[in-house]
């Protein structure tokens, strides 16, 4: 199965059937499925002007939509959230966690500051809550070309999984952050 998708703007991306949806509910519920979906920053389309009635129709299907794949989407991680969400000049919050099945949560967060900032303060959190980290090497990093725009780990903890990006946004100059969390069996 295909499906056409682009991005509008920071961590929103636009399907085929017009809702406009977080990127990090379209990776989590495409991680979540096994569908391998990746999402790439790609050049800034201007979105359609839409109605207050449209608005109120997207809500309603993306509340569809989530209830249906057994999951919750609010604007604040929990407090038992095994990773402490990072604090600083954050402009925007959503979680995402399934409600049945697997356990698996999306953490993403939108701030002012640079990836390597926010990056750096997760290694240390993460170190300090006794977290054991797996980071690409530079040499990696520079095979992809995005040396100071992207920051990745992956970190492992009684059983837990977390997978973390820091990724520029180049529109704010400031750091879109993912961080996905799993329940390892």
């Amino acid at each position: 199965m295909s499906a056409s998708v682009y991005q509008l703007s920071k961590g929103e991306i636009k399907l085929k059937f017009n809702l406009v949806l977080p990127t990090s509910l379209l990776v989590l519920l495409g991680n979540s499925f096994g569908l391998g979906v990746a999402v790439a920053q790609t050049s800034q389309q201007t979105p359609p002007k839409t109605s207050p009635a449209d608005v109120e129709a997207a809500k309603q299907k993306l509340g569809s939509i989530m209830a249906a794949s057994n999951m919750r989407m609010t604007t604040q991680a929990p407090s038992n959230f095994p990773v402490q969400p990072y604090k600083s000049n954050v402009t925007q919050t959503t979680f995402i966690n399934s409600t049945k099945g697997s356990p698996v949560a999306n953490l993403s967060i939108c701030t002012k500051d640079s990836p390597e900032t926010v990056f750096q303060w997760y290694q240390q959190a993460l170190k300090a809550a006794g977290w054991t980290l797996r980071i690409p090497s530079a040499k990696l990093m520079a095979k992809l070309g995005s040396q100071g725009q992207l920051f990745m780990l992956d970190a492992e903890k009684e059983q837990q999984g977390i997978k973390l990006m820091c990724i520029l946004d180049k529109a704010t100059n400031g750091t879109t952050v993912t961080v996905g969390w799993l329940k390892n069996r």
